[in-house]
């Protein structure tokens, strides 16, 4: 009877054991996703302001404003998309 009740206590400790791994496992796949959104939102930060400042610079000058204004709008999209791409 105490063998079956070890054997027992064997497997759910074991049952544990690997909970908690997959727990570790978790924990870092989330805090590896997170960081991956900071990373991405402080670039997305960075890019306009630069946007901003660029088209502050060259709005007197239409060819130039318009190839940066589309250049900016490219990047939105691709922003778009890694946003849908984060968020799912």
């Amino acid at each position: 009877m105490s063998q079956d009740i070890e054997k027992q206590i064997n497997q759910v400790n074991q049952k544990l054991r690997s909970v908690f791994e997959e727990q570790d496992r978790n924990q870092s796949a989330i805090q590896a996703q997170e960081q991956a959104e900071a990373d991405f939102y402080e670039c997305r930060s960075r890019n306009r302001r630069l946007f901003d400042r660029i088209l502050g610079t060259w709005h007197g000058d239409r060819e130039m404003s318009q190839f940066f204004m589309n250049t900016y709008q490219d990047a939105q999209h691709i922003e778009r998309k890694v946003t849908f791409e984060l968020e799912n």
